[in-house]
C-alpha cells in the first residue's frame, strides 16, 4: 500500500496531508517548525506519531519552478527554504530519494484540471469530484492534497520526468 505525504509550503505555515489513494488519513495546518518535526517523525515512522495506516511511503511537496508570476520576494525565497529542509529531513530519515516527488504548480493544475490556466477554485473543485464527501480540508490543505493525488496518479501511471527525477540525478 502506498501512502503519500503532501506539503503545500509556505514562508511561515504550511499544509501537510497523508493521502492513501481514496481518503485523506490525516491533514494539518501548522507553523512551519511544527511540521518540520512532522515530517521528521513520520519520515522516521516512530509509533508515537502514526499507526501503521498512516505511515507514509512516498514525498510529494509542491516546489518553486522556473518564471514566477509574480515579485521575487523574502515569502517566495523562504518558501522556497523551507521546501528544501523539508525534504531534508525526510531524506535524513534514511528515506530514497525515489520516494521524494517535487512537483510545480503549473504541472499539479495540467495533471488535475488539464490546464495551466486552472486556479485553486477548479483544483478543489476537481478535488471535490473525484473524493465525493470529503470534510476536513480548508485553504492551504486543499493544495497539499492536490499534489498528493497528482504524484499519486503519476506514480500509478508510471509517468516520470526530470522534475520528478532531480533529487536522484
Amino acid at each position: 500500500m502506498r501512502n503519500l505525504m503532501g506539503i503545500d509550503p509556505g514562508p511561515k505555515s504550511s499544509a501537510l496531508v497523508i493521502w492513501d489513494g481514496q481518503r485523506v488519513v490525516l491533514s494539518d495546518l501548522a507553523p512551519n517548525r511544527d511540521i518540520q518535526d512532522l515530517v521528521r517523525r513520520y519520515a522516521r515512522m516512530e509509533d508515537t506519531v502514526s499507526t501503521r495506516s498512516e505511515r507514509p511511503t512516498h514525498f510529494a511537496i509542491e516546489v518553486i519552478r522556473g518564471a514566477w508570476g509574480g515579485g521575487a520576494g523574502t515569502e517566495l525565497f523562504d518558501t522556497a527554504l523551507w521546501s528544501g529542509i523539508f525534504i531534508g529531513e525526510w531524506l535524513a530519515a534514511g528515506r530514497p530519494c525515489n520516494s521524494v516527488a517535487p512537483l510545480s504548480r503549473t504541472k499539479i493544475r495540467v495533471h488535475l484540471c488539464g490546464t495551466q490556466n486552472s486556479g485553486d477554485k477548479e483544483i478543489v473543485a476537481v478535488l471535490k469530484k473525484r473524493i465525493p464527501g470529503i470534510t476536513g480540508i480548508a485553504t492551504h490543505k486543499w493544495q497539499a492534497l492536490a499534489v498528493a493525488v497528482a504524484v499519486d496518479d503519476r506514480l500509478r501511471c508510471g509517468v516520470t520526468g526530470k522534475e520528478d527525477e532531480l533529487l536522484c540525478a
